[in-house]
């Protein structure tokens, strides 16, 4: 036969050293202050403050429409990593250049006048 334990009751209780913090209280009729950060959490912001905001929201917007509204920190990192993917590969670093290389043959090839009389001329784009 199993017997079940009841599950024990933790219970915890405040240091001596911490006090006992009144709360403020509307009940009695006597008009409670906030204190100054309350009063600065809780002020309305200024003129300048609230053209600060619209300035960070139209720029925050603008990136978003920029970036797909991906996060451009993860665009960031996505982009170092690529590039420290291509740092540790030379054949790859080696492929790109000779395909750069040849993309700029192929450029000049192409802006180099033909007589269209010369049958060896090969055609600009092929």
């Amino acid at each position: 036969m199993v017997r079940l334990l009841a599950p024990k009751r933790f219970t915890m209780s405040l240091p001596a050293s911490v006090g006992r913090i009144p709360i403020a209280s509307n009940s009695d009729g006597i008009p409670v202050q906030p204190t100054p950060i309350e009063a600065k959490a809780t002020a309305q912001p200024s003129g300048s403050d609230a053209a600060v905001d619209d300035i960070d929201r139209s720029f925050h917007a603008a990136l978003a429409r920029l970036t797909g509204g991906i996060s451009p920190a993860a665009l960031a990192l996505a982009f170092a990593d690529w590039q420290l993917h291509l740092l540790a590969s030379p054949g790859k670093q080696a492929s790109l250049a000779e395909r750069a290389i040849q993309n700029g043959f192929d450029l000049v090839d192409a802006m180099v006048p033909r007589h269209a009389a010369d049958p060896r001329a090969r055609p600009a784009c092929h």
